[in-house]
């Protein structure tokens, strides 16, 4: 856009989430039943499957165990081969536990959320640890600094209780209790999804020069995250500033989650990849450079205290879910480079009451849903001279944003040195007027936010002109 120059209640994600959990309460009660019954045998206080005549170990009943268990090696007349998925999960008062060196087989989740759990011992015989598609063995296990893997195990081994494949070039899970800085081993080539997920007490991390891939949502949730320094030689990683890019920093990868304030992505940036800012609570405002041309796929999902973003006219592409359950982004302007609106791009904003195209009205998406669950009040504004805009788009009324300096009565000095104008244009439009002493160094500051009257006037006065040796305004959309 170019600015002009001159001397209801909406329901929260948590609500819409329940709604879906009451929708599906009669599937899911018969599946948990399943897990926790159907088939199982109990010997004391473990509940147990036999597959192939061997214990697979499913519950254990005692939820109110303390201290450190010992996993038992025989149930009834079964071997105990396997912990099964969540087998040991939210017991709460666990502090450390040795598993037998009959079993081989970990099922994912088999030990998370276990909030006082402070240590885990894998033996020689465990051959699969089953990460699942999304959860780790241990993760949610706050209190938990060390998983000791024996020494004879063929398949896995631990470094300073963090847990890695047996030749140490794959990072598999850090405990959750691990707090400040932390250096990756060199060696290590690969960070598996989530390994790191839920680490809240880390400050920084430092990834070495022979890591090659970092799965998804690997640092996720680290929210005292606020450093991550890569090697200088590393080939496929590098860092500016704590955030991580691709080695070319022309990819945004993942912002950390403890960053906190405003934040300008740096020039060159052609890409911001999916979830790279999400739940970034801490996120205020952003700034894109003209080189960016992707917003990825809820690349700042969450970022609830988001209240303004800039978008250039290179962006062309703005992924699903982009900036969904910003609830605090009040105002946005979209550049007429973005012909599409992907669905839930501006999903649950709940404050978002006015946005702004700059160019022709965009295709919506197939879902008609990239605006759901924003405010009642939310109004599309358009710029002269642009097409294909009706009375209503998604819904929402569509007015012309079409401001401008008016010579009846001309600007104007008072006698004590205020500086005074009027604008015109549609009523009820909002507008920005901001300032600067130079157009050489153009460090606009806002000097008021106000809406069009009624009679589609705007009279402005600057008290402070006077102090200032020259002064240069222009009015904008506020975003």
């Amino acid at each position: 856009m170019n600015n002009t120059t001159t001397n209801h209640n909406t329901p929260s994600r948590m609500m819409r989430l329940c709604a879906f959990a009451l929708a599906h309460i009669v599937t899911l009660l018969p599946l948990t039943a399943s897990a926790a019954g159907f088939g199982g045998e109990t010997c004391g206080r473990y509940t147990y499957t036999i597959d192939e005549n061997k214990a697979i170990i499913i519950g254990f009943d005692d939820y109110e165990y303390e201290g450190d268990l010992i996993i038992t090696n025989q149930l009834d007349n079964y071997t105990v081969t396997g912990i099964g998925q969540s087998a040991f999960a939210y017991r709460s008062t666990l502090t450390s536990v040795t598993i037998p060196d009959t079993v081989t087989t970990i099922e994912y989740r088999a030990f998370a959320n276990c909030a006082s759990l402070t240590n885990l011992f894998i033996p020689n015989s465990v051959t699969n640890i089953d990460y699942g598609a999304d959860h780790g063995v241990v993760q949610g296990s706050p209190l938990l600094i060390h998983i000791t893997v024996a020494d004879d195990n063929e398949t896995y081994a631990d470094i300073d209780g963090v847990l890695f494949d047996k030749a140490c070039s794959t990072l598999l899970a850090c405990p959750n209790g691990r707090a400040g800085a932390y250096a990756i081993p060199d060696g290590v080539t690969t960070i598996v999804a989530e390994a790191l997920r839920y680490c809240t007490a880390l400050t920084s991390i430092t990834l070495p020069d022979s890591l090659a891939t970092i799965g998804k949502d690997a640092f996720e949730d680290c929210t005292s995250l606020t450093n991550i320094t890569v090697a200088a030689d590393n080939p496929n990683h590098a860092s500016e500033d704590g955030v991580l890019f691709d080695n070319g920093l022309t990819t945004l990868l993942t912002c950390p989650a403890g960053f906190s304030g405003a934040y300008a992505v740096p020039d060159g940036v052609t890409a911001i990849a999916d979830w790279a800012f999400r739940n970034r609570t801490g996120l205020t405002a952003v700034t894109l450079p003209d080189t960016v041309t992707t917003i990825g796929y809820q690349a700042f999902d969450c970022c609830t205290a988001l209240t303004s973003i800039t978008i250039p006219d290179s962006v062309t592409n703005i992924s699903y879910g982009a900036f969904a359950d910003c609830t605090a982004l009040p105002s946005i302007i979209i550049p007429g480079s973005v012909k599409h609106l992907e669905s839930y791009t501006f999903g649950g904003c709940e404050s978002l009451t006015s946005v702004l195209f700059t160019g022709n009205a965009p295709t919506p998406d197939w879902y008609n849903n990239a605006f759901a669950y924003t405010s009642p009040t939310l109004t599309f504004y358009y710029l002269p001279n642009t097409k294909n805009w009706g009375a209503k788009f998604y819904g929402r009324p569509v007015v012309c944003w079409n401001p401008a300096f008016s010579t009846i009565p001309p600007p104007q000095i008072d006698a004590s040195g205020a500086f005074a104008f009027t604008l015109t244009g549609n009523t009820d439009i909002p507008v920005r007027v901001e300032a600067c002493d130079n157009l050489v160094s153009t460090l606009w500051v806002t000097v008021t936010n106000a809406t069009m009257s009624s009679d589609g006037t705007l009279d402005f006065t600057d008290p402070d002109a006077a102090s200032h040796p020259s002064r240069f305004y222009r009015f904008t959309f506020p975003h």
